[in-house]
């Protein structure tokens, strides 16, 4: 599959008042052109930040350190912000996890869905306020006519969170990425959105990144996943392979947590212990402290990202040796 978007050893560094330190460490992958690849992982593990670093979305005191993100011949890393607006809501979109404090309070939705296209699109704005309205029905909303002249402040935090998922697919993006889009929804709205997501990438032949901690989505809706732990990919595959033969024991541990229903089970499994700190500094493998199978070889050397199977690559010395 033709990669639409290449990214190459990312580094994006935090500066805090008592040091800087290095949050998102070495992520590479590629996106092909109309496939979906889901980001999975705790909070805390540079899933977000990852994505605000390609669309240039980082805060004072963030920015990225080394890498390459190449898309349509360019590397959106290093291009001026002129460039990075035309490309941002345009040929790149992003949906984002908070949508109350996305939107403007003191503009209408309609003025905002509308002021989002006309800069992107060949479009009036009696044409805009039009494709706002259908965006809207698409998404379930009741009244959409009624909805495009409210304020942010009016409507409830789903129908927020629907109303920005229209506005990212407004402008039929190259690259759709979504960061939790579905969080604040019920199933039978979820439903609708991951439907419509898989209508637009099949009809526009768009590509998805997909942020997400919710794996039954993933399996429905993904063509890959990429496992991050502590900034870092851990672990790589198709779909299909990472859920019937995950090899890294954080995706066992993530694949273990989820319910089943054929079981009698009185607690949920649970991965023992958190997330480290970006402010910590681990020497070998950033989950030995919490794996099962640690040994003193992953508390000292950190592995690489290494291919075990033909698409399917895992960062963990284990895996490594029953490869060889």
């Amino acid at each position: 599959m033709e990669p639409i978007l290449k990214v190459r050893d990312l580094h994006t560094e935090i500066k805090m008042d008592y040091g800087t330190f290095e949050a998102v460490s070495g992520v590479s992958f590629d996106l092909g052109k109309g496939e979906t690849l889901g980001l999975v992982g705790e909070s805390g593990c540079g899933k977000s930040l990852t994505s605000l670093s390609l669309t240039g979305l980082l805060g004072p005191k963030v920015r990225v350190a080394a890498g390459e993100a190449w898309f349509e011949g360019k590397d959106i890393l290093h291009v001026s912000e002129a460039e990075k607006r035309e490309l941002r809501g345009g040929k790149i979109s992003m949906i984002f996890q908070e949508p109350m404090t996305a939107l403007n309070p003191l503009f209408t939705i309609g003025n905002q869905m509308v002021e989002m296209m006309l800069p992107h699109m060949k479009i009036t704005k009696k044409d805009a306020l039009k494709r706002a309205v259908e965006l809207l029905s698409d998404m379930g909303i009741e009244r959409p006519e009624q909805i495009v002249k409210s304020y942010p402040f009016q409507l409830s935090g789903g129908m927020l969170q629907r109303v920005m998922i229209a506005m990212s697919l407004s402008c039929n993006p190259r690259i759709l990425i979504a960061d939790e889009p579905t969080t604040a929804l019920d199933v039978t709205i979820q439903a609708q959105i991951l439907k419509l997501m898989n209508e637009l990438k099949t009809k526009y032949d768009t590509s998805i990144i997909l942020i997400t901690h919710n794996l039954g989505v993933v399996a429905q809706i993904c063509d890959r996943v990429a496992v991050m732990y502590f900034g870092q990919i851990v672990e790589t595959a198709g779909v299909k392979e990472l859920f019937e033969n995950p090899r890294h024991p954080y995706t066992k541990g993530l694949m273990g947590c989820i319910p089943k229903l054929d079981e009698d089970e009185e607690l949920l499994n649970t991965i023992p212990g958190m997330v480290p700190a970006v402010t910590e500094h681990i020497q070998g493998c950033s989950f030995a402290p919490r794996c099962p199978l640690c040994t003193e070889r992953c508390r000292t050397a950190m592995p690489e990202l290494g291919e075990i199977a033909p698409g399917h690559a895992c960062r963990c010395w284990q895996a490594m040796e029953e490869k060889a």
